[in-house]
């Protein structure tokens, strides 16, 4: 009823009014438009983030619930298209003229601001990332480097000669240890013939390979070919493998004959060839079977020679021996031999 008293009244009002709900309606759906423009802009520009940033170790809701991809281009190229979008939201906040926080710009620039900080978090966390791997390199470099100096330092006091056990007065006799054709026949022939040492009887006699012959008592290198056996090793192949523990307890057990060990212990064991000398490059691997057996402990000459030289000559001699196989059983002889004879008097 007021409505149509005012209609009376002013003839124009009824136009007045549908012109109002004319212009109200059409701001109305042009600010709708608008919200619905700078939200589909807004999800472009996260959406966009979501392909540019990975995420995987930080916790974000860049892109949505959080969501990880693979970088498609740099960080740094994200970032300047974020500024360009800032930029562009504060210039259509100043075109309305309205406050920051009904502008058509605010959304958006609301959205780039929290895609910035997540891209800011995400370089951040690289360069830490980054830093962390820079320091585990550099920690692995210098333990490598302490790990190769404590080698060396090991293997240097290995070599050097050793007193032993200080305690022990009188030794008997001495082991020659060497890898086979690393001059352990010769440096035993000038010992023997020069010095007087005894080497007892039998002896392994001359050969094609050792004229002068190989100073090596037959009985000890049967009993070593026996423990090698029991325990499918060969002089050649396989000597890494060899337990010296294991080959002890075969011998208590009687799985493992002793009938050549007993006769060499009666040359080792007998005072009477003091001072004697055992020489069977075969000791390198089976030293620690053989000092329980011995009335007193034995001092150590130890001897190599190149390896490749020592191959060469393997390779010469033996049918099925190559440069590779020769090298590989150098490294296996040498290596017992430091080991089994640590804690021994020993020369080099």
């Amino acid at each position: 009823i007021g409505g149509r008293v005012r209609q009376r009244l002013h003839p124009a009002y009824g136009q007045l009014m549908e012109e109002a709900v004319e212009e109200f309606g059409t701001a109305r759906e042009r600010r709708r438009r608008q919200r619905r423009d700078d939200r589909r802009e807004a999800a472009g520009a996260v959406n966009a983030a979501s392909s540019l940033v990975v995420v995987d170790e930080i916790p974000s809701n860049i892109g949505g619930e959080g969501r990880t991809a693979r970088k498609k281009q740099p960080l740094e190229d994200a970032m300047s298209h974020v500024e360009v979008d800032i930029g562009n939201a504060d210039d259509k906040t100043n075109a309305a003229g309205r406050g920051a926080d009904y502008s058509p710009g605010h959304k958006v620039k609301k959205r780039a601001k929290k895609l910035r900080s997540g891209i800011e978090l995400v370089l951040e966390h690289e360069k830490l990332a980054g830093l962390d791997e820079i320091a585990d390199m550099e920690i692995d470099r210098v333990e490598e480097m302490r790990e190769v100096q404590r080698k060396e330092e090991k293997a240097k006091a290995a070599f050097q000669t050793d007193e032993g056990d200080t305690s022990i007065t009188q030794r008997d006799g001495f082991m020659v240890l060497g890898m086979h054709r690393s001059g352990t026949s010769m440096l035993s022939g000038l010992l023997v013939n020069g010095m007087g040492y005894n080497v007892g009887k039998p002896l392994i006699g001359a050969s094609f390979d050792n004229p002068k012959g190989f100073f090596e008592l037959r009985t000890a290198v049967l009993q070593n070919d026996e423990f090698f056996r029991k325990q499918h090793v060969y002089w050649g192949s396989g000597v890494v493998n060899y337990d010296y523990q294991k080959a002890l307890k075969m011998k208590e057990s009687g799985e493992v004959t002793f009938e050549e060990g007993k006769m060499a212990l009666d040359v080792l064991n007998n005072p009477s060839n003091t001072p004697w000398l055992q020489k069977d490059p075969r000791m390198c691997i089976t030293l620690k079977t053989w000092l329980p057996l011995l009335k007193t402990e034995p001092a150590v000459v130890f001897t190599y020679r190149h390896p490749l030289e020592v191959a060469m000559s393997l390779e010469k001699r033996e049918d099925d021996f190559d440069l590779e196989h020769g090298l590989r059983i150098w490294i296996a002889y040498n290596m017992r031999a430091v080991q089994n004879m640590a804690g021994l008097f020993r020369a080099l």
